[in-house]
């Protein structure tokens, strides 16, 4: 059986973005069409929703935004929920998310409800050391019907709150604004992380092939999904599947995200996911459970990855920079990089005078060497330096 999905990945084969991208960018546009009228109880306790936050991560070319922007327009298209795209403060979101729509069928919503997407994630919230707070409180939606707000143009009162984040960013940009607070504060813990480090296929795009993404007919089942309400449920050996993983399930103590603790939630929002992908039933399959721990599985590594070398909240301005640096070093061929290409590169953390005072200290330091050919000077990670990245890679 073709899931919604599968024509997705279908019609996305031949473009170089990494299928994974596609994948969970289709994953969150499933949870935006989703909404909050669709839920599984979880024993009494609280109703669990199908949001979710995902961040596409990885090098600069590797085709990231792509999959973001076919996301962007099809639940633009199918006209069910606030789209908030491009650069915005924290209280304009929340503003805008306090905004009522109207559907395609003339229906009008006040409900809280809105899908953020970014092509470059530290470009779209404007810096505010309580912007990532305040977007974990509002992922919790299924603890409270109601958030209160204080902003400088009054008091905000959301309702029915439903948000659901859809990011793209390199490790560089991502480390710029996210700090240690929200990665051990529950923001990371909440939010699926897709690294990947090379491209699905070399496709020049010379020549053309129409309709190669059929958005009428991916749009047309998302606003059948929208139209959905009501519970899930388990089929009968779905619950004694999840019951049996549930039990023998270890977080582990080596997480400091809070990640693996958050799983077994997570996986069942996934799983309701797929289960829409599929058809109607609103009953989660041991299919839908066992993919869903499969993948969710995988972005705890991607979290491991894209984590274990961000700055530490007690750094100084200085070492957060030479973080910075470092980090677009290890990550270049041959581990060189010439100064340009960093000034180009690092441009929003650092000036010229900056990079050479970061540069001078690593210098000192043993940690990169300096070479010059012609007019440009080009830095180099030194082999000792190298070599004992390479042994904590492996390690991890």
């Amino acid at each position: 059986m073709n899931t919604w999905l599968d024509a997705l990945m279908s019609q996305t084969k031949e473009l170089e973005s990494p299928r994974r991208y596609f994948y969970f960018a289709g994953l969150a546009t499933l949870s935006a069409a989703a909404g909050r009228k669709i839920w599984l109880d979880r024993g009494g306790a609280y109703k669990l929703y199908p949001n979710l936050f995902v961040m596409l991560v990885g090098p600069s070319g590797i085709k990231k935004g792509l999959p973001v922007r076919v996301a962007e327009k099809l639940v633009t298209e199918m006209k069910y929920t606030k789209v908030i795209a491009g650069r915005s403060s924290i209280q304009a979101i929340i503003e805008h998310l306090g905004h009522q729509t109207m559907d395609t069928k003339g229906d009008v919503s006040k409900d809280a409800s809105a899908f953020i997407v970014s092509g470059e994630f530290s470009q779209s919230i404007l810096n505010d050391e309580q912007a990532f707070t305040i977007l974990t409180d509002l992922y919790d939606s299924q603890w409270k019907d109601e958030h209160t707000n204080l902003l400088k143009s009054g008091k905000s009162i959301l309702r029915n709150v439903y948000l659901v984040m859809l990011g793209a960013s390199n490790q560089v940009h991502l480390h710029s604004v996210i700090g240690q607070r929200d990665i051990q504060g529950g923001f990371i813990a909440r939010t699926l992380i897709v690294n990947e480090e090379k491209i699905n296929k070399k496709n020049s795009l010379v020549r053309k092939q129409p309709n190669m993404i059929d958005y009428t007919g991916l749009v047309a089942r998302l606003c059948e999904i929208t139209d959905l309400k009501g519970e899930f449920d388990y089929e009968p050996d779905a619950a004694d599947f999840y019951e049996a993983w549930y039990e023998t399930y270890e977080p582990g103590t080596e997480d400091n995200t809070g990640t693996n603790n958050r799983m077994p939630d997570t996986i069942l929002k996934v799983a309701m996911l797929l289960s829409l992908s599929r058809g109607d039933s609103m009953l989660l399959s041991v299919d839908d459970l066992h993919e869903s721990i499969a993948i969710c599985s995988s972005c705890t590594l991607s979290t491991k990855q894209v984590t274990s070398n961000a700055p530490s909240a007690t750094t100084t301005p200085q070492s957060k920079q030479t973080a910075v640096v470092l980090d677009a070093l290890f990550h270049s061929p041959m581990y060189r990089m010439s100064r340009q290409s960093l000034l180009k590169t690092l441009w929003r953390h650092m000036d010229s005078f900056e990079l050479t005072r970061v540069a001078d200290t690593l210098k000192e330091a043993k940690v990169i060497k300096e070479e010059t050919l012609g007019s440009e000077t080009t830095y180099v990670i030194q082999d000792h330096v190298i070599a004992e990245y390479l042994s904590n890679q492996q390690r991890a």
